[in-house]
């Protein structure tokens, strides 16, 4: 479930030290280069640091369902932690080497990371879940993505605003991966996994009876049908209409406003 908390603070969390990072950028040119960026050379820099994140996402989600056939729900996200450790030192250490291309490699990667968190942790939070629970446990990926949009900009409005707090915050997202790596292993593999992979269908039902999966064994295995495949074009749709209503760009552009607000 890291993987949509993360998905969340990244979308909020450039809102907060906007102006420090740019300023940033300018100072890298200035220092490697000789002279600082131009307005548009900053804006467009700027405008790719946030959209190279939904790109990476995009690829991610084009992927995680061959990971996640290939390698289980469990541990498609167990090795997708390496991406979001590595993105997040790219990101934090960036100011240390004074180099801003590092924080746009590393949006990039954590953005992946965050196409794939999303395709795999719902799939495997319902596939776990007995079917009684299921609804008000799929719930739990979209709750973990808005609270991490909270935690994001709350720390980026009120707790590291200044000039070297930014590599700090833009570094936390690896943390929750970090302590995913250890608890992970711990929690089971889907079921309907183990059963789709399986050669021997009969034999894995047998041992999801004696393991305690004999509470509607059949919905949890869930084999889709054409209904199935129907009902999908619904949430496609609605995730369509809600993401073609730019509320992710008003939200990039909050902290602007509440400065100009503010003056």
């Amino acid at each position: 479930m890291a993987g949509s908390f993360q998905f969340g603070y990244q979308v909020g969390v450039l809102t907060g030290p906007s102006d420090l990072m740019r300023d940033f950028y300018n100072q890298s040119q200035t220092e490697r280069r000789g002279a600082p960026l131009s307005d548009t050379a900053e804006l467009w820099l700027w405008s790719t640091t946030i959209s190279i994140f939904c790109i990476g996402g995009a690829m991610g989600a084009l992927s995680a369902g061959y990971l996640s056939d290939v390698l289980g729900r469990k541990g498609a996200m167990l090795l997708t932690n390496v991406f979001s450790i590595l993105g997040g030192l790219l990101m934090g250490l960036s100011y240390v080497f004074n180099n801003y291309e590092m924080v746009i490699i590393g949006r990039f990667v954590i953005g992946y990371y965050a196409g794939v968190g999303i395709t795999i942790v719902p799939l495997y939070l319902v596939e776990i879940s007995p079917v009684n629970l299921r609804g008000a446990i799929a719930t739990i990926h979209q709750l973990l993505l808005t609270i991490g949009i909270v935690v994001a900009q709350i720390l980026g409005i009120y707790a590291f605003d200044y000039k070297t707090g930014w590599p700090i915050l833009v570094f936390l997202t690896a943390v929750p991966s970090i302590i995913q790596l250890f608890i992970l292993p711990f929690c089971p593999e889907s079921p309907r996994w183990y059963y789709l992979m399986s050669d021997d269908k009969e034999n894995v039902e047998k041992k999801l009876f004696k393991s305690g999966g004999s509470v509607n064994l059949k919905y949890r295995l869930l084999k889709y049908g054409p209904f199935c495949h129907f009902s999908c074009l619904v949430p496609i749709c609605l995730l369509a209409l809600v993401k073609l209503r730019g509320t992710d760009n008003v939200r990039n552009e909050m902290e602007e406003l509440r400065q100009e607000q503010t003056n």
